[in-house]
């Protein structure tokens, strides 16, 4: 399915990010994460797609470096803010009870690895 959001679509037509089986966008990325109380920066994969009849749009975070600083790994269009800087990132901004409000942003480095994406070509077929 295709992607809905003005600035996720943007995002992956400038950076010409691959899709894969089920229109599934998967890549390598340099994340951002900056609170007020905490500022970490991390490489991990990204995946976006889009579910549901009205195009729902969600971003994942893949790498288990999210879970070892409790920050967020999934952000949907429309309930976090999500903007883009051409050429330049993905920018996520929302609110947790562990960090409050915090900024994220998301730089492509390269595809995802060829393990990533058969493990999500696996749970698709599944």
């Amino acid at each position: 399915m295709k992607t809905k959001f003005k600035p996720l679509s943007q995002f992956i037509a400038d950076y010409r990010l691959n899709k894969f089986d089920n229109d599934i966008i998967c890549f390598e990325a340099m994340i951002y994460f900056m609170s007020d109380m905490n500022s970490i920066q991390f490489p991990t994969e990204v995946q976006i797609i889009t579910i549901g009849k009205t195009g729902i749009d969600i971003v994942y975070l893949l790498q288990n470096t999210t879970q070892t600083y409790k920050i967020p790994n999934t952000f949907i269009a429309g309930k976090e803010q999500i903007s883009y800087t051409p050429d330049e990132c993905l920018i996520i901004k929302g609110t947790n009870l562990r960090y409050g409000n915090y900024y994220l942003s998301i730089k492509p480095q390269k595809d995802c690895s060829e393990e990533t994406i058969n493990k999500i070509n696996q749970r698709i077929k599944n």
